[in-house]
This record gives C-alpha cells, structure tokens and sequence, in this order.
C-alpha cells in the first residue's frame, strides 16, 4: 500500500523506502488483528452464501482504510516531531 501510494504520488524512491519501512510492522499487525475474524465469520455459516461476496467487497473497504489510518499516523507522528523540534530550536 505505502509502496503503490509513494509511487502515485511521484516521491523519491528513498522516501518510499522509508514509509514502507516506518508503515510495514504496524500493517501486518493490523493485518493479524483483523483477517482472522473476518475469516472466521467468512466460513462459518453466520454470512448466508448469497451475501458472501458482499461481506468480503465490504471487508476489504474497512481494510484499505485500515491501512490508510495505519500510514497516516507514521506521517502525523513525524510531522508531529518535526514541529517539536523546530519548536526546540527557536
């Protein structure tokens, strides 16, 4: 995701590098948190078969903005640093 959106968005392949970097470990375990429940209720009988599709197109909705909540917060953080350094600084 960090990949594809740094690319779309014309940054440095250093800058890429380090979003994907900062964004990977907190992803995959959002990705940990999320999938298993999904899937769990995906192949119990909880979703009535003709609603599956359905259900997996919304999770997969909830899931991008999952990750764009996820590589947002790196960015806040950082912005969050600099202002404070900067702050330092005067």
């Amino acid at each position: 995701y960090s990949t594809l959106i740094g690319l779309l968005a014309f940054k440095p392949p250093g800058e890429v590098l380090r979003d994907v970097k900062a964004t990977s470990w907190p992803a995959l375990r959002s990705a940990w948190r999320f999938w298993p429940f999904v899937h769990t209720v995906s192949f119990s009988h909880a979703v009535p078969m003709d609603l599956k599709l359905l259900w997996v197109d919304i999770m997969e909705v909830i899931w991008v903005t999952i990750l764009s909540k996820v590589a947002n917060e790196d960015k806040n953080a950082k912005l969050k640093e600099d202002s404070g350094a900067e702050v330092l600084a005067v």
